[in-house]
């Protein structure tokens, strides 16, 4: 029974240690953190396309869509009046270039309406090579 047990154990811990190496690791930055009313009643995105999510330096990558700005804003989340669009990106991997809101240039925060649907495109560039998890989000004034 003993030389059955030793045995045993050493294979258990030897597995344990294997699935802590082979497991792979999240790669996202923080969108699970959020409260579900904050990421599904505030801004709905839809459509949204990206150019290219690997890039080298100095290549240009576009994330561009649509989104809706809920009627119903939860009060809990200060208005959407003076809102800043920008790209999460992990790190400092990209410049934006250009910004566009309805096809109009874009660089400062704006005032979304609740209802209102609009048309986004920003352009950037590429400052470190690599393949890269990103995608459009807002600022808000006042949210922390």
């Amino acid at each position: 029974m003993k030389s059955l047990f030793k045995p045993s154990i050493l294979v258990l811990l030897y597995l344990s240690i294997l699935s802590v190496f082979t497991i792979p690791t999240a790669q996202a930055h923080g969108e699970k953190a959020l409260e579900p009313f904050i990421r599904m009643r505030a801004i709905q995105w839809y459509d949204v396309q990206w150019s290219t999510q690997k890039f080298n330096v100095n290549d240009e990558v576009s994330v561009s869509g649509k989104f809706h700005v809920a009627e119903d804003w939860p009060i809990s989340v200060p208005k959407p009046d003076s809102a800043f669009l920008n790209i999460s990106t992990p790190g400092p991997v990209l410049i934006r270039t250009e910004r566009y809101l309805n096809g109009k240039p874009w660089t400062n925060s704006v005032a979304l309406e609740p209802g209102g649907d609009y048309e986004f495109k920003v352009v950037m560039e590429g400052r470190l090579p690599g393949r890269y998890h990103i995608h459009p989000f807002f600022n808000l004034k006042d949210a922390g």
